[in-house]
């Protein structure tokens, strides 16, 4: 299994340095087809991170895009948007 451990960290530390001069609207947006355990805490982690931006008054909006037929992403996302106070819009990919 390859570890993703340095890769998962350069999105944190981009995401902090984009952090002290971003634009007005921050908007991540998601097609994902597939999720392991790994890839889910660094979702988490980097939801968080947006959080903590959104909280101190930002503006931020994440945008989780997942095909009709797959339940497992779409309850996914409302997961995720439980965990957080950051507003998620969701759009079906067709």
């Amino acid at each position: 299994m390859e570890d993703t451990t340095p890769f998962h960290q350069a999105i944190i530390s981009w995401l902090r340095n984009y952090f002290q001069e971003p634009q007005k609207s921050t908007v991540l947006e998601l097609e994902i087809d597939y999720l392991n355990t790994s890839s889910t805490k660094m979702l988490i982690d980097i939801l968080f991170e947006l959080n903590k931006f959104y909280i101190f008054g930002n503006e931020v909006t994440v945008v989780w895009r997942y095909y009709q037929q797959d339940e497992d992403m779409e309850d996914l996302g409302h997961e995720l948007e439980e965990m957080v106070d950051v507003p998620f819009q969701f759009g079906v990919l067709v």
